[in-house]
């Protein structure tokens, strides 16, 4: 996955953040996840903080572990790409996967932005 995106200048347009949480709750949604507005900031680096600690609190509950997988696979985050981070990165589960479905959701969201307004 291509994180080369400047992802940071991006949240700090009001369409694309808006874009981008309507996204993130959609797909948490589908996995039956609840995004709550506490958990969203324009600043990427607290975002991901904040929804490491609801994913830690969703593993800890019956049928998290595969509430998780739901959302991961929606958002195509692959067992391959999260398995090199957790050999590459001094992270733990929930902080790894945080930021892959922060900065994959973004992508999309920046992408389709990109692609709509190149029409």
């Amino acid at each position: 996955m291509d994180n080369s995106l400047p992802q940071k200048h991006y949240l700090q347009q009001e369409e694309i953040y808006l874009s981008f949480v309507n996204q993130l709750k959609k797909d948490a949604g589908m996995s039956n996840i609840e995004i709550s507005d506490s958990i969203l900031s324009h600043n990427l680096s607290e975002m991901i903080i904040n929804l490491h600690h609801h994913i830690q609190n969703i593993l800890q509950k019956n049928n998290g572990f595969e509430k998780i997988q739901s959302w991961l696979y929606r958002v195509d985050i692959s067992e391959k790409t999260i398995k090199e981070k957790m050999n590459t990165a001094n992270k733990s589960y929930s902080e790894i996967i945080s930021e892959l479905i922060i900065k994959r959701t973004l992508q999309k969201v920046i992408l389709r932005h990109l692609y709509k307004n190149k029409k």
